[in-house]
């Protein structure tokens, strides 16, 4: 309809689903009676049908019907064997299903926590890829370092751009001030399971010393960004739970925040998933993943208090884009390094 306007964060998600790229090329006995003495009398109907029934109701439960079993050609002995055996094993097999639902019910019952921590992280082969694709044996056309990185840098810039777009309106519903007082009053507090001024020497919204993108390789830059992306999707997986589990009075807010967290969250599984590759087509060997041990209990536990909560939300958010800009300057320079 003209003159209408669309919600930038809406478009970001069009956008997405129409340039999302997949990574799936990278890579399941009775004798018969004697004619000649004539027809045997036929027993009486009432016995038939109750040896039929006990016959039916024998083969039904054993899964073996001794008729059959004599008329073995090997032996009438064996096939009597046969129908024992299955008796057997029957009663074995109802034992192990007794045991088993005694075992269930008498297992604790998981908690929705445990069941969460207790799940495969996302950020673990976070583009699916299979075993033959990391032995890096298949016949496909492989991608110039030039592609890769595009790639990776033009992921990091839709992830990044999401996140702008979001991070003011979340911060003046959650702190009630704007970017500007919020950033400069924790923008030295970091958290130590998160890359640090060490790993990352700059703050949101600087530029990287030109010293330093120097003296940077390719294949090391790449193991350390797949590996500080890791880390900030652990701390983004937690605050989306967060989001699921309070609401708190404003639901219709908090339901938007979560579906804009989850968006941020898949986009930083779609720049790791973009990184991957980049190590298999290059042969590199990864380091061991990050796990979810890596934010402990003490972080996690602070989503009971909505003051601590908030906070740490927001500085693990507040990384997570400066490691964004990390990774588009990190590559951007590297990659501009291969072209001239």
């Amino acid at each position: 309809m003209a003159g209408r306007s669309e919600d930038p964060l809406v478009t970001m998600e069009a956008i997405l689903a129409r340039d999302q790229r997949t990574t799936a090329h990278h890579r399941v006995s009775e004798r018969r009676p004697d004619r000649s003495a004539g027809p045997a009398p036929a027993p009486a109907p009432r016995t038939q049908t109750c040896a039929r029934n006990r016959r039916t109701d024998f083969v039904a439960v054993t899964g073996c019907d001794p008729t059959l079993a004599r008329r073995s050609p090997v032996s009438g002995i064996r096939g009597i064997a046969a129908c024992s055996n299955s008796n057997t094993w029957l009663r074995l097999g109802s034992l192990l299903v007794t045991l088993l639902v005694v075992s269930v019910r008498g297992a604790p019952t998981m908690t929705l926590e445990d069941r969460r921590l207790s799940s495969p992280p996302k950020w673990v082969n976070p583009c699916g890829l299979a075993a033959e694709d990391f032995d890096g044996d298949l016949d496909v056309v492989q991608l110039r370092d030039e592609q890769l990185l595009t790639q990776v840098v033009v992921q990091a810039k839709t992830a990044l751009m999401h996140a702008q777009l979001f991070r003011d309106d979340y911060i003046k519903r959650t702190f009630n001030i704007d970017f500007a007082d919020l950033h400069s009053t924790w923008k030295d507090n970091h958290y130590d399971w998160l890359p640090g001024p060490k790993e990352i020497p700059k703050q949101l919204g600087e530029q990287l010393d030109k010293e330093f993108l120097g003296k940077l390789e390719l294949d090391t830059a790449l193991l350390d960004a797949y590996e500080y992306m890791q880390r900030y999707a652990v701390g983004l997986e937690q605050i989306v739970w967060d989001q699921e589990d309070h609401r708190l009075e404003f639901r219709k807010q908090f339901k938007d925040t979560e579906f804009k967290l989850r968006t941020s969250f898949r986009l930083s599984l779609q720049v790791l998933c973009e990184l991957q590759v980049a190590l298999v087509e290059r042969g590199v060997t990864p380091r061991p993943d990050v796990t979810r041990d890596a934010m402990s209990s003490e972080y996690r536990a602070m989503s009971e208090s909505a003051t601590y909560r908030n906070l740490r939300d927001w500085l693990i958010f507040r990384d997570y884009m400066n490691g964004l800009e990390y990774v588009v300057q990190v590559f951007e320079h590297l990659r501009r390094g291969l072209e001239s």
